[in-house]
C-alpha cells in the first residue's frame, strides 16, 4: 500500500509528542492541529445554535466534502487520550482527503476531552442526524480494537449543607478518603462530591454503602446531606452486524488486520453519540508513543492511518 504521507505522519507524531501531557498544554496541541489544517486549506467549522454563532469552545471541527454529498461519517479524536497516534492519524487522513476526495463526506472533530461535558462532545452541527456512522479514536487498546460493549456509568452527587465551613470540609474529606471520587468542590456552606460508578448489578450496593458513609459523616459533624444519582454515560452493546462495528471490521480486513472486539468501561464521545440515536463505536489507538518510539511502533501507527482512510469507501458501500 502506497504511503506517500509517511513523512507527514512522522512529523506530526513528533510535534504532538513533544507537547507536555494533557491538560497543561492543550492550547499548544490545538495550535498544532489548527496550523496543519490551515496548511491543508481547511478552515474550522463555526459552531452555532439557533442561528447564532457560539464562542470558541476549544474543540476544533472540520468538514470535507465527499463524492457522495448525501452521506456523512464522523471521526473524533480526543486530545485527552495519552496516545497522540489518533490525532496524528486523523490529521494525516485529512491531508490525503484534501487532495483526493473521499467517497462520502467526512466530519472531523478534535475534542479536548473524552467522556462527558461540552469539551467531550462534537457539536450538534457535526454530529447531526445525517451522519451514518461515527468512530471515536480513544481506546488504549491495540490498533484494530473496537469497543463492542461500553457499560453505563453514573454520577453520585453528594451535597453537605447547614453546617460550619470547617465541618463541611471535614465531612466531605471523610467521604473522599472512602470513595476516591472523580472530583470535589467545597463552596461556602455547600460541599459537592462527584463519584463515578460503573452501571452494573453491584451499583445499588455500592451507592448504598456510599450513602451510609455520607450519613455517618453528616451525623458526626452536625450537618445535612443530600445524595442524588444521575446518568453519566448510557453505555451500549453492539452485535457484530452493527453498522459501525461491521465497517471497522471490514477496514481491518482490508489492511490485513484482525478486528479485536473488546469491552471497555472508559468513557468516550461514542457513548454520547450512540445515545443520540447514531451508530458509533470507540476504537483503539495503541500504546503511548511517549514511551515507545521504535521504528516498528511507528509502522504500527501507520496501520491506523490505513484504517481511517478505508472508512469512507466502506461506509459508501455499506
Amino acid at each position: 500500500m502506497s504511503r506517500e504521507w509517511a513523512a507527514s505522519h512522522s512529523r506530526l507524531i513528533e510535534e504532538l509528542s513533544s507537547v507536555a501531557a494533557w491538560p497543561r498544554e492543550t492550547e499548544v496541541s490545538l495550535a498544532v492541529i489548527k496550523a496543519e489544517m490551515v496548511r491543508l486549506g481547511l478552515a474550522p467549522r463555526q459552531r452555532a445554535w439557533n442561528g447564532r454563532e457560539l464562542s470558541n469552545s476549544a474543540n476544533l471541527e472540520f468538514s470535507i466534502t465527499g463524492a457522495d454529498a448525501s452521506q456523512r461519517i464522523l471521526i473524533c479524536a480526543p486530545l485527552e487520550v495519552e496516545d497522540v497516534g489518533g490525532v496524528a492519524a486523523l490529521l494525516v487522513a485529512a491531508g490525503v482527503w484534501a487532495e483526493e476526495q473521499p467517497a462520502v463526506c467526512v466530519d472531523l472533530a478534535f475534542t479536548v476531552l473524552q467522556g462527558s461535558g461540552p469539551l467531550a462532545k462534537p457539536s450538534s452541527a457535526i454530529a447531526g442526524d445525517d451522519v451514518s456512522v461515527s468512530f471515536v479514536l480513544a481506546d488504549p487498546g491495540p490498533i484494530g480494537t473496537v469497543v463492542v460493549s461500553s457499560p453505563s456509568q453514573q454520577t453520585v452527587r453528594i451535597q453537605f449543607s447547614a453546617g460550619a465551613q470547617e465541618d463541611l470540609e471535614a465531612a466531605i474529606n471523610g467521604v473522599i478518603s472512602e470513595s476516591k471520587p472523580a472530583g470535589s468542590l467545597i463552596d461556602g456552606a455547600t460541599a459537592v462530591l462527584l463519584v463515578s460508578q460503573l452501571g452494573s448489578p453491584e451499583l445499588a450496593e455500592n451507592v448504598a454503602q456510599l450513602a451510609d458513609v455520607c450519613q455517618n459523616q453528616a451525623q458526626r459533624y452536625g450537618c445535612s446531606v443530600d445524595i442524588r444519582l444521575t446518568p453519566r454515560f448510557r453505555g451500549y452493546e453492539h452485535p457484530d452486524e452493527h453498522s459501525a462495528v461491521a465497517i471497522w471490521s471490514s477496514a481491518c480486513s482490508a489492511v490485513g488486520l484482525d478486528a479485536k472486539n473488546c469491552v471497555s468501561a472508559s468513557g468516550s464521545a461514542a457513548n454520547f453519540l450512540q445515545a443520540q440515536g447514531g451508530s458509533a463505536v470507540c476504537v483503539g489507538v495503541g500504546t503511548s508513543l511517549r514511551d515507545h518510539t521504535a521504528a516498528e511502533t511507528l509502522a504500527n501507527r501507520s496501520q491506523l492511518v490505513d484504517l481511517i482512510l478505508a472508512l469512507p469507501q466502506l461506509s459508501a458501500s455499506a
